[in-house]
C-alpha cells in the first residue's frame, strides 16, 4: 500500500487518468481506471495497491517503453521458491512484494540489498481507500 495525493485528474469517454504524487517523495505515479469516479476529486489523500503479480524487476532503467511508474527499490529480502520467488521491496518508506519466476530471480541474479527499479502498469494501480 502506498499513499498518495491526486494531483491531477483526466476524464473522458468513461476513462480516467489519475496522477498522484507519492506521499513524502518527489515521485508520482499514474493510474487508468474505466468506470464512473465522480467521488474523487485533486487533493484527495489515497492509499494505492497493486497486485505483488504486476509489480516489473529491472535491475537497471527501462527506456522507450510505456510503463510510466517507475519506483527505485531496495532489495529486503527474497523468498525464493523452486519456481516463484517473492521480492520484497522497500521505496522511500513503502514497502510491497513482487512475485516473479525463480529461473528470472536467477537470471537477473538479486539479492537482498541490490537496487532494482519496480515498475506497474497504470491499468494495474488501484485505489484501495481514501483517508480524507
Amino acid at each position: 500500500m502506498i499513499k498518495a495525493q491526486i494531483l491531477q485528474i483526466l476524464e473522458r469517454d468513461g476513462v480516467g487518468c489519475y496522477k498522484f504524487q507519492i506521499s513524502g517523495t518527489d515521485a508520482v505515479i499514474y493510474m487508468l481506471a474505466l468506470g464512473d469516479h465522480s467521488h474523487l476529486r485533486e487533493g484527495l489523500n489515497v492509499r494505492l495497491n497493486f497486485k505483488s503479480s504486476d509489480v516489473i524487476i529491472a535491475t537497471s532503467k527501462l527506456q522507450n517503453c510505456s510503463i510510466r511508474n517507475e519506483l527505485p527499490c531496495k532489495i529486503l529480502k527474497i523468498s525464493k521458491g523452486e519456481i516463484l520467488s517473492v521480492i520484497h521491496l522497500k521505496f522511500a518508506q513503502f514497502e510491497f512484494e513482487s512475485i516473479i519466476s525463480s529461473l528470472s530471480c536467477n537470471e537477473l541474479n538479486l539479492n537482498e540489498g541490490d537496487s532494482v527499479f519496480a515498475y506497474v502498469k497504470s491499468t494495474c494501480v488501484h485505489i484501495s481507500g481514501i483517508d480524507d
